[in-house]
């Protein structure tokens, strides 16, 4: 079972911990292999005043990942994952799909039929990942100077039949 624990600021290095073991991503995200404890406090400050939900992917109690969210963009009123990140000693192990089926869920409950996101352009693993989670792209855009795929993901609500609370 995962669960998603909000990332208290006092705990930067765990979080500084998962974004590092992925220094590929961060080399095309950021163009450095590392982040820094100034790097990571900016990321939390970032997140908090643009109203993202950040929050730690934990299994039994061991952070293996990270997710950065928002509930209803101010660019169009959608759920955006911003930063989706699994530890690399977690990797290829379904975490990842796992995680995101519960975010999915999550989504699902609250009533919103669709879920955004951008991938950066070469970021073909990451791509690979979300096109394997139903997501398919409907638009290209610019974002901090880097060229990103927006990637999207129509939520289905399924009802019983004979279900006399449908109209």
């Amino acid at each position: 079972m995962l669960d998603f624990v909000p990332v208290p600021s006092d705990q930067w290095e765990v979080l500084q911990d998962i974004m590092n073991s992925q220094p590929d991503f961060l080399w095309l995200l950021k163009g450095k292999k590392a982040l820094n404890q100034i790097d990571i406090l900016k990321y939390l400050q970032k997140s908090k005043r643009m109203n993202r939900n950040l929050a730690f992917i934990k299994k039994d109690n061991q952070c293996i990942g990270m997710i950065d969210y928002q509930w209803k963009s101010p660019l169009d009123g959608h759920p955006w994952v911003g930063l989706f990140l699994i530890h690399n000693s977690y990797e290829r192990q379904g975490y990842g799909t796992l995680a995101f089926a519960k975010f999915e869920g999550m989504v699902r409950e609250k009533g919103d039929s669709m879920i955004r996101l951008g991938v950066h352009e070469g970021n073909d693993v990451g791509h690979l990942f979300w096109t394997k989670q139903g997501f398919v792209p409907f638009k290209r855009f610019t974002l901090d100077e880097c060229q990103m795929i927006g990637l999207e993901k129509r939520i289905y609500f399924y009802v019983k039949m004979g279900d006399s609370n449908v109209r």
